[in-house]
C-alpha cells in the first residue's frame, strides 16, 4: 500500500474507526483520487459525507443498493461546491455502481485541451480554391454601425462615407400629411488609399493554415456522461454521442459561469451575474444618482495596471501566458473619447479588454480590420477585477503552402480601392489617405463549404492608416491585404450601390421611396 493512500486512511480512522471495515473499497477510491491530485482536506464534513455514501450499500459497487432519489438533480450541488473528494464519491457510487468509472486510466491524454499549437503539414493548396473565400466586411465599418446600414460590397475607392449628423430618418408633419417618413441625403465620399513606400514581394509560395477540430474529447467525456444514471432519461440509449459543452457556475460574490466548448475546443468566462450586483446602481432612483455613478476618465487605470490585474487571473486560473504574444490594451474605446467634443459627456465604459496575441508559427494573428486577435480578457474599472474572457481555444492547425501573389501593381491596384469587395464612386468626392509601412501578418478568414464553417490563417499586409480625414466619420485603423494570388484575381468586381439619402430640402414621400 502507497505511503500516501495509508496516511489519508489513518486520518479517516482517527476520525471514524468504523472505516476500517471498508478498507478494501477506500482505498480504490483513494487511488483513483489521489491519480487526479485534487486537495483533498480531511475534517468532520468530509467524513460524515463520507460515511453517508457508504451506508447506502452493502458494498462499495453494489448497484442493487443504490437509492435512485440520491441521483443527479437532487445531489449535484457536491460538485459544485468545490469538495474534490465528495464530487468524485458521489459520481462513483450514484453513476456508475458497478465501480468502473476511471477516466483518467481509460482515456489517459485524450482528455486533456492544449493550448500549444500542434501543426501538421500537407501537400499544396490541400484546402481547395480560396477564391471564394466568404470575406467578412469588418473594413466596411469607415462610418461606423449607426452611420450607414452594413451591405455586401461596401465602400468607396475604398469605401463611400456619409456625414452621421446627416444620415437620419426623420418624421415630419404638415398640412398635407401626417407623420410623413423622410430620407435626409448625405456628402458623398470616395477615399483612395495611398501608400508611397516600397514594397517588395519576394515569395512564390505561402503558408496557409486552417484550424483543426478535435472531438475527441467530446466523445470521451460523452461516453463517460451517458453511462450515467439519469432517473429522468436513458442518456445511453442514445448513438455517436459528443458532449457538446460543459457549464460551470460559481456560487459567490464576484463569481465565474465557465462554459467549455468541448466540439469548438473553446473556453469562455463570464460574470455569474446574480453575484455581480452593482448595489449602488440598484439604489439609483434619480439622475442625479445615476450621473454620479458614471466612470470619468480618472477613473481608468493604467495599462500597466490593467495588464497586471488580467495577468494575475491567468495564473490563478491555471493558464500559461507564456502561449502568447505580448498583452495589449484595446484603445478604440478611447479613439471614440477623442472624437467626443464634449468631453464631459463622453462614454467611459466599465470594462477594458486587455488581448493575449494568438501566436502560431511563432507569427501573430489579426481578424479582417486588421486588430489583433486572441485571448480577450475584460477588466471591470470599477472593481478592478476581471469580469470575463473570450476566445480561449485549442490551437491545432494544419498547414499547406499556396501561390503567393508577385505583382506588386496588382496589390497597389487593390490596396487603392481600400483591399476586396469595395464600392467604386466616380462621381463622389475623392479623398486621399495616407498609409503607412505594412507589416506582414496571419489574417483570419472564414471558409463556408457543405454548411461548415472553417477558420483559415491567411498571410497578408497589414497597412496601417497614418491619418484620418477630419469632418467625417471615419473608423477604420488598417487596410488588409491577402498575399494569396488567388484571392486577390476574385475580388469582387460587382457594384454594390450604397443607400442613397436626401436632405430635409429635398423631401422624398415613402410612395417615392417605392417606385424607386
Amino acid at each position: 500500500m502507497k505511503k500516501e493512500v495509508k496516511n489519508i486512511l489513518n486520518d479517516l480512522y482517527s476520525l471514524d474507526k468504523t472505516f476500517k471495515d471498508q478498507e478494501e473499497g477506500l482505498v480504490k477510491i483513494i487511488e483513483k483520487l489521489l491519480d487526479n491530485k485534487p486537495k483533498v482536506v480531511i475534517d468532520e464534513k468530509f467524513v460524515s459525507e463520507l460515511k453517508f455514501e457508504l451506508s447506502k450499500q452493502e458494498k462499495i459497487g453494489d448497484a442493487d443498493t443504490i437509492n435512485k432519489s440520491y441521483l443527479f438533480p437532487q445531489r449535484i450541488y457536491y460538485a459544485v461546491a468545490g469538495a474534490a473528494m465528495v464530487a468524485v464519491l458521489f459520481i462513483a457510487f450514484n453513476f456508475f455502481p458497478s465501480g468502473n468509472f476511471n477516466p483518467i486510466e481509460q482515456q489517459g491524454d485524450i482528455l486533456k485541451l492544449s493550448l500549444s499549437p500542434k501543426i501538421s503539414n500537407l501537400s499544396g493548396s490541400a484546402f481547395g480554391s480560396l477564391g471564394d473565400l466568404a470575406i467578412e466586411d469588418s473594413q466596411n465599418l469607415t462610418m461606423g454601425e449607426e452611420a450607414v446600414p452594413r451591405a455586401s460590397g461596401g465602400g468607396g475607392i475604398g469605401s463611400t462615407a456619409m456625414l452621421a449628423s446627416d444620415a437620419a430618418v426623420s418624421e415630419i408633419a404638415t398640412d398635407d400629411m401626417i407623420s410623413t417618413k423622410m430620407i435626409a441625403p448625405y456628402p458623398r465620399y470616395s477615399f483612395r488609399y495611398v501608400y508611397e513606400g516600397e514594397l517588395v514581394l519576394n515569395s512564390d509560395e505561402l503558408d496557409v493554415y486552417r484550424k483543426v477540430k478535435n472531438l475527441s474529447a467530446a466523445k470521451a467525456f460523452a461516453g463517460q456522461f451517458t453511462k450515467a444514471d439519469l432517473g429522468l432519461l436513458d442518456l445511453g440509449s442514445f448513438e455517436n454521442t459528443m458532449l457538446q459543452n460543459i457549464s460551470l457556475v460559481e456560487d459567490r460574490d464576484f463569481g465565474y459561469w465557465v462554459n467549455v466548448n468541448l466540439g469548438e475546443g473553446v473556453i469562455s468566462i463570464n460574470q455569474n451575474w446574480e453575484r455581480w450586483r452593482d448595489t449602488d446602481l440598484e439604489k439609483c432612483q434619480d439622475e442625479k444618482c445615476f450621473e454620479a455613478q458614471r466612470l470619468s476618465l480618472e477613473d481608468v487605470p493604467s495599462d500597466a495596471s490593467l495588464i497586471k490585474i488580467a495577468n494575475s487571473f491567468m495564473r490563478e486560473r491555471g493558464i500559461d501566458i507564456g502561449d502568447f504574444g505580448e498583452p495589449e490594451i484595446d484603445k478604440r474605446w478611447f479613439e471614440n473619447y477623442e472624437r467626443t467634443e464634449n468631453k464631459t459627456n463622453a462614454y467611459i465604459p466599465e470594462t477594458i479588454s486587455v488581448i493575449y496575441p494568438t501566436l502560431v508559427d511563432n507569427q501573430s494573428v489579426y481578424d479582417q480590420s486588421g486588430g489583433l486577435s486572441g485571448v480577450r480578457v475584460n477588466v471591470n474599472i470599477k472593481y478592478n477585477k476581471v469580469s470575463g474572457l473570450s476566445s480561449l481555444s485549442v490551437n491545432d492547425y494544419e498547414k499547406s503552402q499556396y501561390k503567393a501573389v508577385t505583382d506588386i501593381e496588382k496589390v497597389l491596384a487593390v490596396l487603392e480601392q481600400g483591399g476586396l469587395n469595395r464600392y467604386f464612386d466616380e462621381k463622389a468626392e475623392k479623398i486621399d489617405i495616407l498609409l503607412g509601412e505594412p507589416k506582414q501578418e496571419l489574417v483570419q478568414y472564414w471558409d463556408y463549404r457543405d454548411g461548415v464553417s472553417q477558420e483559415l490563417l491567411v498571410p497578408a499586409l497589414i497597412f496601417p492608416i497614418l491619418e484620418k480625414p477630419e469632418g467625417v466619420n471615419f473608423y477604420q485603423n488598417n487596410i488588409v491585404i491577402p498575399l494569396i494570388d488567388e484571392m486577390l484575381q476574385s475580388r469582387g468586381t460587382g457594384v454594390v450601390e450604397p443607400v442613397i439619402m436626401r436632405t430635409m430640402e429635398e423631401p422624398l414621400m415613402i410612395d417615392q421611396v417605392l417606385e424607386e
